[in-house]
């Protein structure tokens, strides 16, 4: 699912064979969408309204088993506190910026979606590394929710 404010659209991986499993999945989705998740928290260094990012995890509706976090400052630092805050596990992955230059962002945002089920970002509109981290997050079939705060 990915979600910026009004606007939604649902994705689901792969076509089912048949209307019987067609059937099924419909039958289970909410079961499978209130399952607690492994959720990355990512966003703009430059955000550090804890209160926007709590307003943001509370909008996507996605309930929590652990969170996966980027190490950075901005939006990282605030879903580790949230984390903290609520007894929620975290699994950091910091990008290894000498070892690998400018690919290290997009490195450690593959992995994280590896590892992942949702994401959940916040962004300034011009935000290339989050930007990245949707996109990666889309491409490996993760429920999404963004929210956007304006600079």
């Amino acid at each position: 699912m990915i979600s910026t404010g009004s606007l939604s659209a649902v994705r689901r991986g792969g076509e089912t064979a048949n209307s019987l499993s067609s059937l099924v999945v419909d039958l289970y989705q909410p079961l499978l969408e209130t399952a607690a998740m492994r959720t990355i928290i990512a966003g703009s260094r430059s955000i550090h309204d804890y209160e926007a990012l709590c307003e943001a995890i509370k909008e996507s509706g996605f309930e929590i088993s652990l969170v996966l976090s980027g190490a950075a400052d901005g939006v990282d630092a605030l879903g580790e506190r949230y984390a903290r805050e609520h007894n929620i596990p975290i699994e950091r992955f910091p990008a290894n910026w000498n070892r690998y230059g400018c690919a290290a962002g997009p490195m450690r945002n593959r992995i994280m979606a590896q590892n992942a089920e949702a994401l959940i970002a916040l962004m300034h509109p011009r935000s290339p590394g989050t930007k990245n981290m949707i996109q990666t997050a889309h491409q490996a079939g993760l429920k999404i929710h963004v929210k956007i705060i304006q600079q």
